[in-house]
This record gives C-alpha cells, structure tokens and sequence, in this order.
C-alpha cells in the first residue's frame, strides 16, 4: 500500500508521519497529521527522565489503514501513547548546559580559585592566561548586575578559562568574591550541553 508520508522538526525532534492513500471520510489528511504530530509532541514535552522534554529523538508514526472508530482523537490519544512506550524503552539521559568561563583573578588568588572551579564545581580549566592576551570580542557574554566594575590597574593579571555547568555557577559573584577579598571578576557564555553525570542526576532528583 503507498503511504502518504509527512516530516517535521519540532523542539529539535524530527517526527515523520505515514498515511493511507485513501482519505478518511470525515476528517482530511492534513487533520490526521496535525493530530498525530500533537499526539507525539506532547509525549516528547514530558519525557521519562523526571517529566524534562526530550530533544534530538526521531519518532515514525506509521497508519496503514482507517477503521470505523478512527476519530483525530483516537489518532493524537494512539501516538502519544506509542510514543511514551517508545521512550520507555530507551535508555534516555539528562543534559545540562555547560557555560564557559572566563575568570580575572590577580595572581595571588589564582591557586583557590582553581581548586574551587575543579574541586567544589566540577569544572575542568581550559586554558591560564594574561589578561592582556584574552579576547573575549565576538562571544556574547553574561556578566552578573553587581560584577560590573573592572578591578584596578594591575590588580588583576590573570584569567582563568574554564567550562563548567550552570547548575554550579548559581551564586558564584558572592564565592568568588569571598576567595578574592572582592577583587575577582567574572564573565561567561553558554558553550554546549552535555550529558549529566549519574552523582548528578542524583542530586538533581533530591532538589526536586
């Protein structure tokens, strides 16, 4: 039987839809896609790893025939429901953002600050270098409201870069403040998303 076969990309998930040749009596096809897209949307906007919309999935809803009882309901209710089943069954992982760093500490600093970056937050630095050397033009950058103010000429000579996740960056003006007597600065960016670690994954299910 030739299948009437449909695709989109929705929230970074690629669902592909088949349809019979015949249309159903009362309802068109583009109806019957819409649905079953919704169907299988609203199942990936909930995923299985603690309700979190799932991304980069590729779901194929195939319907090769109508049958009486066929209603767009009955179609978006079926597609999520397989859809679910289909999640279930996959090993499915968390991601978080991971923001790139870039530190200005003075030299006297830098050593605390390092082992807090790769020690308390489970970052990994980069790169050290001279804050006359770094280049930050064409990255856009967020610089937290109460961190605006350069420190002194010389105060400052070294810049950590570092990739750490967000999740650990939360209050970080305030800690690296009290590790640098108020002299540190920082800046940073969205780099990628990675895969959380399982002791991760933990500590983010006992917050919530």
């Amino acid at each position: 039987m030739n299948l009437d076969q449909f695709g989109s990309l929705i929230e970074g998930n690629q669902i592909d839809v088949s349809l019979p040749e015949l249309a159903h009596p009362t309802f068109s096809k583009d109806e019957a896609r819409l649905a079953l897209r919704n169907g299988a949307s609203a199942a990936l906007c909930r995923g299985p790893s603690m309700g979190f919309p799932v991304h980069n999935c590729h779901v194929e809803i195939r319907v090769t025939q109508y049958d009486g009882s066929t209603t767009l309901t009955t179609l978006a209710a079926g597609a999520r429901v397989l859809t679910n089943k289909l999640l279930a069954s996959m090993d499915v992982g968390l991601q978080e953002p991971i923001m790139l760093v870039d530190i200005a500490v003075d030299e006297s600093h830098l050593g605390p600050v390092m082992n807090d970056v790769t020690g308390n937050r489970g970052g990994q630095v980069v790169s050290l270098e001279d804050v006359e050397t770094t280049i930050v033009s064409g990255v856009t950058y967020y610089r937290p409201s109460d961190a605006v103010q350069k420190p002194s000429q010389g105060a400052s000579n070294r810049v950590i870069k570092a990739k750490v996740p967000l999740r650990e960056m939360i209050g970080y003006n305030s800690a690296l403040r009290a590790l640098t007597s108020g002299r540190g600065t920082f800046v940073m960016a969205l780099d990628a998303f990675e895969t959380m670690t399982p002791y991760a994954m933990k500590q983010l299910k006992k917050g919530l």
